[in-house]
């Protein structure tokens, strides 16, 4: 639902409007100028991509001894790591050398996924801390399917697109390792990015990269179904987790719902085959699954 001051005829969207040239002219430089002063993150949010990290990035924000990057994705790991580690700094919030709080974070979903991500941070900051949050692989891929489709990156059938996936994605960790652009058939930032449909779902795999950058204690995985359920339960966990005071509200909008449609049951079995040994070796691993679902189905 919109309200009056989203609408943009609204009083704070016309003050947001006039307030992007000085943003630009003054706030940013002054970010950039001081970036020695302003600390890397100490926690990421790292995905997956449609299983509520935003919803959970808000909320974690509330928190008075956390506090968000200037802007949720800063996509420094993945798309702007050439820009250096002052570009990346000067989004977060300046900090006395010797206070702990607040902690600072961002939550770039892509960077579960992306080729090096795990290396890269961990050699700026080898104690972060780690949240992921999982979500059922196949109706992952429906919904970043959806979204695909909804903003006009996506011409194929659901089914034609996942028979599609493995041509398309063919060259890419060598094309972004050479640096080349994207085709413009598969939009900004490539097959792997827009139509990783499968790939994404493989949490094993990248979960695994990252654990062997990152010692297991400085990671906290959660089922997003769960999360999405009753948020109360992941917010006491990532307040212990983050060695932080508990949570004042347990209160957990959920955003970024989009409209989603329900995949027939044929269609979603036929499809979570692609996924088994992965999310055998989570629920190993973390203890939980989505078998449950499958099997109601």
């Amino acid at each position: 639902m919109v309200t009056p001051s989203d609408s943009p005829n609204s009083y704070y969207a016309r003050v947001r409007r006039l307030a992007r040239p000085f943003r630009k002219r003054l706030v940013v430089p002054a970010r950039r100028a001081t970036w020695f002063l302003r600390p890397p993150p100490e926690v990421l949010l790292i995905g997956a991509m449609k299983a509520g990290t935003t919803s959970f990035a808000a909320a974690l924000d509330r928190h008075p001894q956390v506090q968000m990057a200037s802007r949720k994705e800063v996509s420094y790991f993945d798309m702007h790591f050439d820009k250096g580690q002052h570009w990346y700094r000067s989004h977060f919030a300046m900090r006395c050398p010797t206070a702990s709080f607040p902690l600072a974070f961002e939550a770039t979903p892509y960077y579960r996924f992306f080729p090096d991500v795990a290396r890269r941070a961990a050699a700026l900051n080898p104690r972060m801390k780690l949240i992921v949050l999982l979500r059922d692989p196949t109706e992952r891929a429906y919904s970043h399917y959806q979204h695909m489709k909804r903003t006009g990156k996506e011409p194929l059938a659901f089914l034609a697109a996942i028979e599609a996936e493995t041509q398309r994605l063919a060259g890419e960790p060598e094309r972004i390792a050479s640096g080349r652009p994207a085709p413009a058939e598969f939009g900004r930032g490539g097959a792997l990015k827009n139509h990783s449909y499968l790939a994404r779902g493989q949490y094993a795999v990248q979960l695994q990269d990252w654990l062997r950058h990152f010692d297991r204690s400085q990671m906290m995985v959660l089922k997003a179904e769960k999360v999405f359920e009753d948020a109360a339960p992941a917010l006491r966990r990532a307040a212990t987790f983050l060695g932080i005071e508990p949570f004042r509200s347990s209160n957990f909008d959920r955003l970024n719902r989009g409209m989603a449609t329900q995949l027939e049951p044929s269609v979603k079995a036929a499809v979570a085959g692609h996924f088994t040994e992965s999310s055998a070796w989570i629920e190993r691993e973390f203890g939980f699954s989505w078998s449950d679902d499958y099997s109601a189905g």
